[in-house]
């Protein structure tokens, strides 16, 4: 098998006319061999071509380990509708915390089709909460995207 090449992440945009979109990317680093989901909002301002600008800058990040990985995959397969531990009727969403804060990662069928994605983390007293939905088309490339990270992750 030959090995992945991680060129680029895979990255939807979603810009809206009152500046409140949300941009989100799977980034892997190969040498690392950890994938991240970073988020980032919309500002106000456009590069040359008009189009929207997101603050990278300040971006938001959960980093995904294998299990979290499977979970989205369960969502993205039709094996579960949401990430995490189920209880009172819904999905709790995965959880990670460290010395600096916590963070919540809600993964899950959308209502209407495709998926809802939600990012909040928590350091002290500050909470950033960014949300954005995938369409069934750009759904369908997570798998391929994810299995190749978990096969890169154990040298398969």
């Amino acid at each position: 098998m030959s090995e992945p090449k991680f060129k680029k992440s895979f990255a939807v945009y979603r810009a809206r006319k009152s500046n409140d979109g949300v941009a989100a990317q799977f980034d892997f680093n190969p040498q690392s061999k950890l994938l991240f989901l970073e988020m980032a909002a919309q500002t106000n301002k456009q590069d040359t071509k008009g189009n929207a600008l997101f603050d990278w800058k300040s971006k938001i990040a959960f980093k995904l380990g294998t299990v979290d990985i499977g979970e989205i995959l369960c969502v993205l397969i039709g094996k579960q509708a949401g990430v995490g531990r189920f209880d009172d009727g819904r999905h709790k969403g995965l959880y990670h915390e460290n010395e600096k804060g916590n963070a919540v990662l809600y993964f899950e069928k959308g209502k209407h089709g495709g998926y809802y994605i939600k990012l909040s983390i928590r350091r002290g007293e500050d909470k950033i909460q960014l949300s954005q939905t995938l369409t069934n088309g750009e759904g369908i490339i997570l798998p391929t995207l994810l299995r190749c990270v978990v096969e890169a992750k154990y040298d398969w």
